[in-house]
Parts: structure tokens; C-alpha cells; sequence
């Protein structure tokens, strides 16, 4: 009777354990989170962009004319993603077709690779700054001693939901930026929930930079909408189909003896 009464809470802790992640509590745990969602995302196999650029004046408004707005439809993942350019218009004007037949080349977002994909791990040093454990994890993320000088590392903060590891957003500065630009910071914000998956909803990118005297800003702000994404979304069970129960076949020997009497 002990023996059966010790069985019952191991099992209990046992099915607990098998039915609920252990939520993350070190900083790789938390690294490890933000990267496996960076791989569910990156299964996508298609989703549209909407990319708004403007330059900005000394005032900080938008120079008339210089608007620009394009909209992009990205099927396929990893190597096999292409890109269709659905709409693109410059100051009001229609370029769409001006844009298509222009060399296809990366986006920005393409350019600004975020720190949690798999291949950066070994690029970045990450370091919890957060202090209140009500509020959501707070990484900061630099380039490793060893890559302090390749092009496209950012230097910034992450934000993650403290129960799950996933990403929320983050903010961050280009180290070195490429040339003649001063400043390029990024905001990214995983606002769009695609079945399992946060996918990212937002991303705006601040640049400055010129020659001499010459000084230029610009931004752009671009959303993200329509995401495909087989893999994240849950699996549909078939209903079980009750089978219908047939009555046996009668006894040969019992009809005989029926027939008999």
C-alpha cells in the first residue's frame, strides 16, 4: 500500500513536466527562446511589406516629392524567397513598373539582420539588464570582441516576455554603419501572432549621415501583414469515425438443429 501511495506523486510530477515548459530562467535560456522563434519566422513561407520612406529636412518634416511607398509580397523561405513588387509610388507618381524592372536586390529588412537568428549567436555577447521581476526581460546585446568591426552588428536592447522568452521588440544601433551614413538605428516590434508564432508587425529605421556640409536625414517605416506559416499553425485532428457494429454470423450447427425440431 506505501508502495502505491509513493507511485502517485511522482507521476504526477512526471506528467507535469511533460505537459508544461519549464520557463526560462538564465540568460541562455532566454537566448535560446528568442532564437527558436527567429527560426519559426523565418518558415514563413510568405507575407507582404509595406515600406514607407521619407527625407527628412532641417525641421524634421518630410520634403515634399521626396515620399516614397512600396509595397512587397515575399513568397518562398531561406534561400528560395523571391520577391514581387505589388505597387510602388514616388511622390505620388506610379513607379511600379519603373521598380520591377530594376535588379532585384535585398530590402532593408533583409540588410538588418536581428541579433536572435541562429547564424549571429556566435557574433553577439548578451547580458541581462533588468532588475524588476514584474516587468519583461531586458538584454542588452553587443558585438563579441572578435567581431567588433563586421559590418551589420548592432549594439542595443531587447525586450522578452519574461514567462515565455519571446521576443517583444528591439532597439539598436548599426556599430559601423556603412559609409557616409553617421547613424542608422532600428525598432523592430513582434506585434503579429501567426498560430504558435510572434512574427514582427514593425520595424522603423532612423538614418543620418552626408559629406562635408552636406547633411541628410531620412526614414522609413515599414508593417508587415498577410503572413503564411504552415509550420506554426496547430496541427487539425481528423474526428474519429465510430465504426459500425455488425451482428455476427449465425451458427451453422444451431440453424441445422432449428430446422431439424
Amino acid at each position: 500500500m506505501l508502495r502505491r501511495m509513493s507511485f502517485f506523486p511522482s507521476l504526477m510530477a512526471w506528467t507535469a513536466g511533460a505537459t508544461v515548459a519549464a520557463a526560462p530562467v538564465t540568460t541562455t535560456d532566454y537566448v535560446r527562446e528568442a532564437m527558436a522563434q527567429e527560426q519559426a519566422i523565418a518558415q514563413c513561407t510568405s507575407f507582404v511589406q509595406l515600406q514607407q520612406t521619407v527625407e527628412i529636412d532641417r525641421a524634421g518634416q518630410p520634403k515634399p516629392g521626396q515620399e516614397l511607398r512600396v509595397i512587397r509580397r515575399f513568397t518562398g523561405a531561406g534561400s528560395e524567397q523571391k520577391i514581387f513588387i505589388v505597387s510602388a509610388q514616388k511622390g505620388g507618381q506610379d513607379v511600379t513598373q519603373q521598380m520591377r524592372e530594376m535588379p532585384v536586390r535585398k530590402t532593408d529588412t533583409q540588410q538588418y539582420r536581428s541579433p536572435f537568428e541562429l547564424t549571429s549567436r556566435p557574433l553577439y555577447m548578451f547580458v541581462r539588464s533588468d532588475s524588476d521581476p514584474t516587468r519583461p526581460v531586458q538584454l542588452a546585446f553587443r558585438p563579441s570582441y572578435g567581431h567588433r568591426r563586421d559590418k551589420g552588428l548592432f549594439d542595443g536592447v531587447a525586450t522578452l516576455d519574461r514567462a515565455t522568452g519571446r521576443i517583444l521588440e528591439w532597439t539598436a544601433q548599426l556599430v559601423n554603419p556603412p559609409t557616409l551614413v553617421s547613424l542608422a538605428q532600428v525598432h523592430v516590434v513582434y506585434g503579429a501572432r501567426v498560430g504558435s508564432v510572434d512574427a514582427p508587425s514593425l520595424a522603423e529605421v532612423d538614418l543620418e549621415g552626408g559629406f562635408l556640409f552636406i547633411r541628410r536625414q531620412g526614414r522609413m517605416k515599414m508593417e508587415f501583414s498577410e503572413y503564411v506559416c504552415p509550420e506554426a499553425m496547430p496541427k487539425e485532428v481528423p474526428p474519429a469515425v465510430s465504426t459500425p457494429v455488425t451482428a455476427p454470423p449465425p451458427d451453422a450447427s444451431a440453424v441445422a438443429s432449428e430446422r431439424g425440431t
